[in-house]
């Protein structure tokens, strides 16, 4: 009973110790939070107060949206020039296929023609036999 009573004292005290760390924590990231904005705060009245600083912070943003478009200008030439290739080569294929159906047109052209001399050549001999 008396060790249940302890265990008791001493989670309640491991508690309270846990709430008032978690406090401290607590009161740390606000203060924390707090001293960010006083600083952003303090950065924009000072920028918004020197003309100088105004025409820095514009000619970097400038800049920043230069640098932007001038990486997608090279992204979209770096997809058109792979498109180009990839039409020249599906050109390339189709003209190789169109002069192989040319030559199979001339070859089967060949055989026709040596097909009627061979033909003319057998009704020769046959109205020389019947001569």
């Amino acid at each position: 009973s008396t060790c249940r009573i302890l265990s008791a004292q001493e989670a309640a005290r491991r508690e309270a110790e846990q709430r008032r760390h978690d406090g401290a924590l607590a009161a740390a990231v606000s203060a924390h939070k707090a001293e960010s904005l006083r600083e952003q705060k303090n950065v924009e009245r000072i920028i918004a107060g020197s003309e100088e600083l105004r025409e820095l912070e514009a000619r970097l943003r400038a800049a920043y949206v230069n640098k932007e478009r001038h990486v997608q200008l090279a992204e979209s030439a770096a997809m058109a020039a792979e498109t180009d290739a990839r039409e020249a080569q599906i050109a390339g294929a189709m003209e190789a296929e169109r002069q192989r159906g040319l030559q199979a047109e001339a070859y089967r052209e060949f055989l026709r023609l040596e097909d009627g001399k061979l033909i003319k050549v057998g009704l020769d001999a046959q109205i020389k036999d019947k001569e």
